[in-house]
């Protein structure tokens, strides 16, 4: 289950995303990003697990100059190795 925290600070929108990031909440993620016409800051500190479909969107994201903090270095390795396959 998955719980966004949304903050708008400074012209930046931040996100908090805590629990679990499953392919199915990726469209209310993705809905909640594409509400704001702000740069955009994904927080994970509060994420302990993802699948492939998650990885793949963070990459992406990323690529698209979102940005993420705190992520779990095992999440980080894993969308640095996602963007490599790219």
């Amino acid at each position: 289950m998955i719980r966004i925290e949304t903050l708008v600070r400074g012209g930046r929108v931040f996100f908090a995303v805590i629990g679990r990031i499953e392919s199915t909440d990726l469209p209310e993620l993705k809905r909640l990003i594409e509400s704001h016409n702000a740069p955009e800051t994904l927080d994970l500190k509060g994420v302990r697990l993802v699948d492939r479909d998650v990885v793949t969107f963070l990459a992406s994201f990323e690529t698209n100059n979102g940005r993420i903090t705190n992520c779990p270095s095992y999440i980080r390795e894993w969308i640095h190795r996602e963007q490599a396959e790219r």
